[in-house]
């Protein structure tokens, strides 16, 4: 695999002393279930507000699910722009949701859904986050071939813009955005590699390249805070993965380790570098995790009391800036195993 030049240094922190990983946050988990008859509920993402967004389905890529937000304590059910394929990804609170519907980007506005107009002449797509000031980031794809190409909408009405690419590579997808109108993503076929993680700085100029973990064949960045730092994942040749975060400020690459088996995947960020996603634990089991100072945790270990009974953490999805975490707990019903919502809130 030929060698990618890219800004990132690549670092392993050290572990933290024992007097320091004793301090570790507990948290209080409240748990939601499907308001519909589908048995589970599953998370997408959260805003800073807490306010958490996912959909009701039978499995997690039901053709049928239901898109809700939860608000409030309540679970609200949301439109179908169509019949199939309903998928709220992104908000930037509740006025402006974005996602797919039917394999075409949409946005609800104040809970009306619009499908965002196309870009590059492409209409069909997904619109993957939001930004407080409105702008949507996501991609755009050729039905004939699957290519994707990153785009950004300036907001719900305007046509979306096709970002650029790294020299003669053009496709890729737009994964989030943060406040300042920075974009973390992919772009695919760069240097021999699969894709590798960018981060668009602005949509008039090609990302800047991230890259990938040492030995690894891709990287996607799939989540950015408001410091232009990204989390995302590389994988690897051996059939691995493993989560990272990109540090802006020392443009260094971290590696995030795993709970006890070699895969892990980071879905949330935050200002104060605290990283949220999935690992594979010793038993098999994938389990959520919280990283922050060099040190990854299992979720499942750190819930002091639950409002109903989980029997673990298996995914996070989202972490704000006081530290609540959206994630999703596996339970047992009388219909057999099923997932819930759980929102974590720090209580040491």
């Amino acid at each position: 695999m030929p060698a990618f030049r890219c800004l990132a240094l690549t670092v392993t922190l050290p572990a933290l002393t024992a007097a320091a990983a004793s301090a570790q946050t507990l948290y209080d988990a409240e748990i939601f279930s499907p308001t519909t008859g589908q048995t589970s509920i599953f998370a997408t993402a959260m805003d800073d507000q807490g306010v958490i967004i996912g959909y009701c389905a039978d499995d997690r890529y039901d053709p049928l699910a239901t898109p809700i937000a939860i608000a409030r304590g309540r679970v609200i059910e949301g439109d179908k722009p169509s019949k199939s394929l309903n998928f709220p990804l992104g908000l930037s609170g509740p006025a402006l949701v974005v996602g797919t519907s039917s394999q075409f980007p949409v946005a609800w506005v104040r809970g009306v859904p619009r499908v965002l107009r196309p870009a590059a002449g492409l209409p069909q797509g997904a619109a993957s986050d939001a930004n407080s000031l409105g702008v949507i980031c996501g991609e755009v794809v050729r039905d004939f071939t699957g290519a994707q190409f990153p785009v950004v909408w300036p907001n719900h009405s305007a046509a979306g813009i096709q970002l650029r690419g790294l020299g003669d590579a053009s496709r890729g997808a737009c994964f989030a955005i943060n406040e300042h109108n920075q974009v973390a993503g992919a772009i695919h076929n760069v240097a021999g590699y699969g894709f590798i993680a960018v981060r668009w700085d602005r949509v008039d100029r090609a990302p800047m390249p991230i890259g990938v973990l040492p030995g690894a064949m891709n990287g996607e960045g799939l989540c950015i805070n408001n410091l232009g730092d990204v989390a995302g994942r590389s994988s690897f040749p051996d059939f691995t993965t493993e989560a990272f975060v990109y540090l802006d400020d020392t443009q260094s690459m971290v590696g995030l380790g795993n709970l006890g088996q070699p895969y892990s995947y980071a879905r949330g960020v935050n200002d104060a570098r605290q990283v949220v996603g999935e690992s594979a634990a010793a038993n098999g089991q994938v389990h959520g995790f919280v990283w922050s100072d060099g040190v990854m945790r299992n979720l499942s270990n750190l819930i002091a009391h639950s409002s109903e009974p989980i029997l673990y953490i298996s995914n996070a999805v989202a972490i704000d800036s006081t530290g609540r975490i959206a994630a999703e707990a596996q339970v047992t019903t009388s219909g057999g195993p099923a997932t819930r919502i759980a929102l974590l809130t720090p209580v040491q």
